[in-house]
């Protein structure tokens, strides 16, 4: 396929369409002044003829796929999930600091128990201690 497009410059390049390096869509531009001249492989023709066939059938399915359509829809996919992975990683790290304190706090309860415990059983010792030395002492 040869495009004809008024332009100015002098050069001579090949490339790709759309500058992706392994797009399969190649093409030679020659720049003359006052016109360019793009000559497509067959891959970018047969793109070009479908996007042409598809604008002229349903104009809104340019609009949805054009290239920099596609791209701006990627960029915001990946900054949702960039979002998304900070905000979830957020919310677990506050719920790890929430399980540490709950951790801790638990801990904390269960030594005071057993020193009230260990009291416990102190107190009553010292409570048997007496009343068997009041005993004693009585019968004696």
């Amino acid at each position: 396929m040869i495009i004809l497009q008024v332009g100015f410059g002098l050069s001579i390049r090949r490339g790709h369409m759309f500058g992706q390096k392994e797009s399969q869509r190649k093409m030679l531009t020659i720049k003359i002044p006052f016109l360019s001249i793009h000559i497509l492989n067959k891959a970018a023709s047969e793109y070009w003829y479908e996007v042409a066939r598809h604008a002229f059938n349903d104009p809104r399915w340019f609009i949805d796929n054009h290239v920099a359509v596609r791209q701006a829809k990627r960029k915001a996919m990946i900054n949702k999930h960039i979002a998304w992975s900070g905000a979830h990683k957020e919310a677990q790290t506050y719920y790890q600091k929430q399980l540490d304190e709950l951790r801790d706090k638990n801990y904390s309860l269960s030594q005071r128990c057993q020193e009230q415990a260990r009291d416990i059983e102190a107190y009553k010792r010292l409570v048997v201690d007496k009343e068997a030395s009041n005993a004693k002492a009585t019968q004696a």
